[in-house]
């Protein structure tokens, strides 16, 4: 399974027209460049996988159960502070997790630059 270090939702607002992104990396001492889909790129397979296999779990359970919903409730409080909607901390709306309630829950306005559409 492919776990993106860079979540998904963060590397669409980077994507042209056609849904891609440029993409980075340097082979033989060249940096080289591509176009890929946000799902091709900012991932390592089995990134989990040591972590996973210590605690006893599938391999992909770290990412089913807690990166995805995490990046999820994210890229909602993202949504929210965008279109500068106030996040309290004593709002517990369902699909949005405490975690991202602390790290966002007193801002009521964010500075942005725009994502291309």
């Amino acid at each position: 399974m492919k776990h993106h270090y860079v979540p998904q939702f963060l590397l669409r607002r980077w994507c042209d027209e056609t849904g891609r992104l440029q993409s980075f990396s340097v082979r033989d001492g060249r940096v080289l460049s591509s176009a890929r889909a946000p799902e091709y790129t900012g991932y390592e397979s089995a990134l989990y996988a040591v972590v996973a296999n210590a605690l006893g779990i599938d391999d992909d359970h770290i990412e089913k159960r807690f990166f995805s919903p995490l990046d999820n409730s994210a890229a909602v409080a993202l949504g929210m502070i965008e279109r500068r909607e106030p996040i309290g901390l004593d709002e517990r709306p369902p699909g949005r997790s405490s975690l991202i309630r602390s790290a966002f829950g007193s801002l009521t306005f964010w500075p942005t630059c725009e994502p291309r559409v």
